[in-house]
């Protein structure tokens, strides 16, 4: 057909850069720092497996139909996993969504109209830019600095008569940057969003993954309004391939996610919230965060002690105290596209800076991860990218 007249929302829309990345990472012969996979090395797969034991011929209930709200038993062991956190909920505040993800979709579809307003960290997560842009919003970058989001920014924007209708934040080693939010910052958001009636959208996937410092209760733990929804998942902590994800969220809120779950997929799947649930039940998940961010946080040491022996002083970088991202600030003039093509020639795949902002203003940035790769890896992708620097630096010249 020659004339297919798409939405006019999907203009816009391109594939994501990761995914086009790891085709690249399948070649052995590259070192990928592009994606934000876990380490498949620690998912606990025969302890997820082990609930497949159990079923028997009186099981059919569990290849039916189920619930949209999700598996009560996951929902309360999901409970207990955030009151560990300090956000308080029960089983009507509890929604199951196919990853973190989806959660994020259904957001849009609940709150955004076209030309709403929406805040969102700069640089952000462009998963979470690319679910809500199908709904058509203006997004307003506001930029970040080692405390988190600008909210005295926020503030002066929203006197020049600004109103936003959601502020997304990923308060906890962010993606991209692997900033944290600062416990004032997070009191001084949610107080904004009170006096404004602003939803405050917590993005938080990797709360768990602290590996230094303290912890810091998420903004939903402090929030007495409802002006939070918090969403979760477990695709960091225990495996992605489940797509088991969560909001939590005042009651009200809650039942028009039901609705919205029922026109995109009915209910998660139901083996995997099982599976998950069974996990949570019967093994300790506390060891397997100790395994895991004990791993996490070498792999970042190899990163920072790798950057600070072969790049150059001028390249800045973060320092994450957990997560999976360290986020490069290279000179003005340079363009990430430009530094990923010459990494591409070193063999070694990263992300550009622009990809993580709604208006691709961050052009001299690009985001690493040191998650799936072995520390000798690390070190080896690191003086790959400084090589590729200096062939840019190079053929500027």
């Amino acid at each position: 057909m020659k004339n297919i007249k798409f939405a006019r929302r999907m203009q816009d829309a391109e594939p994501s850069i990761i995914r086009e990345m790891l085709k690249l990472s399948l070649d052995p012969s590259y070192i990928s720092f592009a994606g934000g996979d876990p380490d498949p090395e620690f998912f606990p797969i025969s302890q997820i497996l082990s609930f497949n034991k159990k079923i028997d011929e009186d099981s059919n209930i569990l290849f039916q139909y189920s619930v949209s709200e999700g598996n009560e038993l996951l929902r309360k062991q999901i409970i207990k996993y955030i009151e560990e956190w300090g956000i308080t909920a029960e089983l009507d505040n509890i929604i199951i969504t196919s990853g973190g993800q989806q959660g994020l979709d259904l957001t849009g579809k609940l709150f955004i109209e076209e030309g709403d307003i929406i805040g969102v960290e700069g640089p952000s997560y462009m998963g979470a830019i690319n679910a809500f842009r199908q709904y058509m919003p203006k997004f307003d970058t506001v930029e970040m600095d080692d405390e988190g989001i600008s909210v005295e920014e926020i503030k002066r924007r929203i006197e020049k008569g600004y109103k936003y209708k959601l502020i997304y934040v990923i308060p906890d080693f962010q993606n991209p940057t692997g900033k944290t939010m600062s416990y004032a910052r997070r009191k001084e958001l949610l107080e904004l969003a009170k006096e404004h009636d602003i939803v405050i959208i917590e993005d938080n996937p990797y709360y768990s993954l602290r590996f230094e410092g303290e912890n810091i209760p998420p903004i939903k733990a402090l929030d007495d309004s409802g002006n939070v929804i918090f969403i979760g998942s477990f695709s960091k902590v225990i495996c992605p391939a489940n797509r088991v994800g969560w909001i939590c969220a005042d009651r009200n809120i809650i039942e028009k996610y039901v609705i919205a779950k029922q026109a995109a997929d009915i209910h998660s799947n139901e083996l995997s919230q099982l599976q998950t649930a069974h996990y949570l039940e019967n093994y300790s998940l506390d060891e397997h965060l100790n395994k895991i961010r004990y791993a996490y946080k070498e792999k970042k040491d190899a990163m920072i002690s790798a950057i600070r022996k072969y790049f150059p002083n001028y390249i800045k970088y973060t320092n994450p105290q957990g997560g999976l991202f360290v986020w490069l600030t290279l000179p003005e003039g340079w363009v990430g596209e430009d530094i990923m093509n010459k990494c591409i020639d070193e063999k070694v795949t990263i992300i550009p800076g622009s990809r993580f902002c709604a208006d691709e203003s961050r052009r001299n940035n690009i985001r690493l991860s040191y998650a799936t790769m072995d520390i000798d890896s690390i070190e080896e992708g690191i003086k790959r990218i400084a090589k590729a620097f200096k062939e840019f630096e190079r053929s500027k010249s």
